[in-house]
């Protein structure tokens, strides 16, 4: 009516009642929306078991076929053309699947599919998405199982129509194969260079043609060899070739300006990279191509040359060739002759070797003494003797001109101290601390053991008395272990510089890194260990060794009164006491020395071990403290 203005809205959907018949995941009867789909139903019933059919969904009404849904359609190309509404009362039943074909190898989506009629090869290849971009299309097959009950193979070239429209049956098995990633029509360059990579070879490709100038290649390039790996045809036997990379460089029609086959690697090696190591792959491959009768293209150089290792046996290598493979000698090489160490295995039961001298100079001089190399060929370049051999030894403290001085083999202690001047007037020679790296190695390997050993008892111990019922009291134990760790190996030689430099003594000889320190004159002696109070006292050569512990206020209740020792400036121990007749033996005490108490290890069941580490940990500190002073 005019003048009237009217709004309708729906109140409520009405539901209607479906079935879910045959292979659905949950079948049953279902209440749905008026407006509900197949698709819709499908959701709601959880969907399809693994034996359903996906192509033949039929929707039923009173006991008619109404409709078919093909879900590949629906799900491959969005067509709901055929998904039909559905009314109160109708049937939807799955079938089971009848016949399935599947797809494996370069497609995108392997898969076992539904067949629905005639299907062709290509037109299983579109329901698996297609091919990869790497799908080799001459290469597939089918997989089929045969009237006799053996499985039997189709081949196929999809890129022929052919191959394409072959009929594919239920049960068969698509595989389409993928290109293989070695590239074929390439030439690699790898190595010390800029711009390392792949090439595409063509007929007359030369190594000029990648590597034109000196700018292509890094700092440091080695130009006296490089190396290309070919795989010769037609079964692509590695073959190692030799190249001299500097005189391609100078002149292009240079016989080492080799041209490439297809597949070849140009390697180019640095003066400072461990080549030996990098050519490790090559060499096994050139080891596990050789076969019976016939030897590995390997031989070996050792000695002073940068990189000694075993290397490809190129095509006619020398001498010379193997030792510019190595990155060339080293400055200390003894050129006047080298050793060639040759095996001969033609005699199946005995192999014979032979030794022989080469002089290098001779071969790089006159190419007709540079002998051509067998396979297995050993090279020794030995070492000039002495060659920049820098031996030093280090003087402290009270000598005339201290510092660093070099000596050669055979020199003597007193030939360095000589040399420097001599000692002061205030040089304390009883006290000197002779240090030797070899020493503080040996030493410090013990320390270790002494480390090991301690821990073990105590933990032995601490069983014992746990095992007993007692507690274990570790403070005294765990104060040696702290000790130790803190204590530094020496290398102390114990010396008496006094007789060396009056020739009472032998002589020391000398070895590189020994260190000499020559204090001041020391006045004082020094109580140290298990007594009430650490100190030193002025020197009073009418005081004995009781006289100076008293002076430090006596032996606390932990000290060991029976083995008392004295530390000597030298740094050799002496006893005063030791057990058996001879009950005290009388020690001079002089500036310098130290008087130490040690622990009383009978008091500590087991522990053997402490009387060997309170003394190492003493006496290296002593030494240590003497050193550091300067």
């Amino acid at each position: 009516m005019i003048g009237v203005e009217a709004g309708i809205s729906l109140g409520e959907l009405r539901s209607i009642q479906v079935f879910m018949l045959g292979e659905a995941y949950k079948p049953g009867s279902y209440t749905i929306s008026a407006l509900s789909t197949i698709t819709n139903a499908l959701f709601l019933s959880g969907g399809l078991s693994d034996i359903a059919s996906l192509r033949n969904v039929q929707l039923k009404r009173g006991g008619k076929l109404v409709s078919t849904l093909d879900l590949y359609d629906l799900l491959l190309h969005g067509d709901t053309s055929q998904d039909a509404q559905l009314q109160s009362g109708d049937a939807i039943y799955i079938p089971t699947v009848k016949q399935t074909a599947s797809v494996d190898g370069a497609v995108r989506r392997p898969a076992i599919y539904e067949l629905k009629g005639a299907v062709t090869a290509q037109q299983l290849v579109e329901l698996a998405g297609g091919l990869q971009p790497n799908a080799f299309h001459r290469r597939a097959r089918i997989h089929r199982v045969g009237n006799s009950g053996f499985m039997r193979v189709i081949d196929l070239d999809l890129t022929t129509e052919k191959g394409r429209q072959t009929a594919v049956k239920s049960g068969d098995l698509l595989m389409v194969d993928k290109v293989v990633k070695e590239q074929e029509s390439v030439v690699k360059v790898s190595g010390h260079v800029h711009y390392p990579g792949e090439f595409l070879w063509h007929d007359g490709l030369r190594i000029s043609d990648l590597v034109q100038n000196i700018n292509a290649l890094k700092p440091d390039v080695d130009l006296d060899f490089a190396l290309i790996r070919r795989e010769t045809p037609p079964v692509g036997k590695i073959e190692p070739i030799f190249v001299d990379l500097g005189a391609v460089l100078a002149d292009p029609n240079s016989k080492f300006n080799i041209q490439f086959f297809p597949k070849d690697e140009l390697i180019i090696f640095s003066n400072k990279e461990d080549r030996a190591y990098l050519l490790e792959n090559l060499v096994d491959d050139l080891r596990l191509q050789a076969r019976s009768g016939e030897m590995a293209r390997i031989v070996s150089i050792n000695g002073t040359v940068r990189s000694p290792g075993e290397y490809p046996l190129t095509s006619g290598m020398t001498l010379t060739q193997l030792v510019a493979a190595a990155g060339g000698l080293n400055e200390e090489a003894y050129t006047q002759f080298v050793e060639l160490s040759r095996h001969d295995y033609s005699n199946s039961e005995r192999v014979e070797s032979d030794h022989s001298s080469l002089i290098l100079t001779d071969a790089f001089k006159d190419p007709g003494k540079d002998p051509a190399l067998v396979p297995y060929d050993v090279i020794s370049v030995r070492t000039i003797p002495e060659f920049h051999e820098n031996l030093s030894i280090q003087l402290r403290g009270e000598v005339k001109f201290p510092g660093t001085y070099t000596f050669k083999r055979g020199e003597t202690l007193t030939d360095v101290i000589r040399r420097a001047g001599g000692l002061t007037e205030l040089a304390h020679v009883d006290a000197a601390v002779f240090t030797r790296e070899d020493l503080r190695e040996q030493e410090a390997k013990q320390l270790q053991e002494l480390r090991a050993r301690l821990r073990e008892e105590i933990a032995a111990s601490g069983l014992e008395k746990a095992n007993e019922g007692k507690s274990a009291n570790v403070t005294d134990s765990t104060r040696i272990v702290e000790q130790l760790d803190a204590t530094q190996a020496l290398g102390r030689l114990v010396i008496n510089l006094g007789a060396v430099l009056d020739g009472s003594m032998d002589d020391v000889a000398l070895k590189d890194g020994d260190l000499l320190v020559v204090p001041e004159f020391r006045q004082e002696v020094s109580v140290v260990g298990e007594i009430q109070h650490p100190s030193a006292h002025l020197f009073n050569r009418d005081l004995d060794i009781d006289n100076y512990i008293e002076l430090s206020g006596g032996m606390n209740r932990r000290a060991d009164k029976k083995h008392i020792y004295v530390v000597k400036a030298d740094g050799s121990v002496s006893l005063p006491r030791r057990s058996g007749w001879f009950r005290h033996r009388r020690v001079t005490i002089e500036p310098g020395d130290t008087i130490i108490v040690p622990l009383d290890i009978d008091r500590r069941r087991k522990l053997t071990v402490w009387s060997e580490a309170s003394q190492i940990v003493y006496q290296l500190a002593l030494g240590a403290a003497a050193i550091n002073s300067f």
